[in-house]
């Protein structure tokens, strides 16, 4: 990655990249490891250990920062764009090739859809808010692209993907936040 960014033959008119798009952090949280992260269904239990939680918030942090100081020496004044999600349904529902991510934790800790819905929408405000404040500080030089709220329940294709339609829609918070920082070009 350090020669292709180094390369100019691979940029256009500046030598260099104009941007570095980064999706990342769902991963650390999604999947097997889910039960981690959350408290057993037990009264007075709220569901998502917050405790357990920041310490997956605080790797992905680590890993952003580290992405951040990466592009600073090795693409510096190249913007980093990069995403939080929107709020999937842990229904269960994958592809034969791969999963389900959520679902199979929230049934571990004895957590129903419904209140599996309201445990991942606080884990991703949450994943979001680390990603506005890393955004809010300028020598980052990161923008964060805003997608969560932007699917509808039938938009979603399974627990983490949408649909194309709804690609479709992310992409196009994605064209949003390129053409304002690139107006004109885009």
């Amino acid at each position: 990655m350090i020669e292709a960014l180094q390369d100019p033959d691979n940029w256009m008119a500046s030598g260099k990249p104009d941007a570095i798009l980064f999706s990342g952090g769902g991963d650390d949280i999604a999947g097997d490891q889910f039960c981690i992260f959350l408290d057993f269904a037990l009264p007075g239990a709220t569901g998502l250990n917050t405790d357990r939680f920041q310490g997956a918030k605080d790797m992905v942090e680590a890993s952003y920062l580290d992405l951040i100081a990466f592009g600073n020496r090795y693409a510096p004044d190249v913007p980093i764009f990069a995403h939080c999600y929107d709020f999937p349904i842990p229904n269960g529902v994958h592809p034969a090739c791969a999963g389900p991510w959520l679902k199979p934790s929230l049934d571990y800790c004895g957590w129903n859809v419904t209140q599996g819905t309201a445990i991942i929408r606080q884990a991703l405000i949450a994943f979001k808010a680390m990603l506005a404040d890393l955004a809010g500080k300028s020598a980052n030089n990161l923008t964060l692209i805003d997608t969560q709220t932007q699917l509808v329940p039938s938009d979603w294709a399974n627990e983490l993907h949408p649909f194309p339609d709804g690609f479709n829609t992310l992409a196009g918070r994605f064209v949003e936040a390129l053409r304002f920082k690139f107006p004109g070009r885009i």
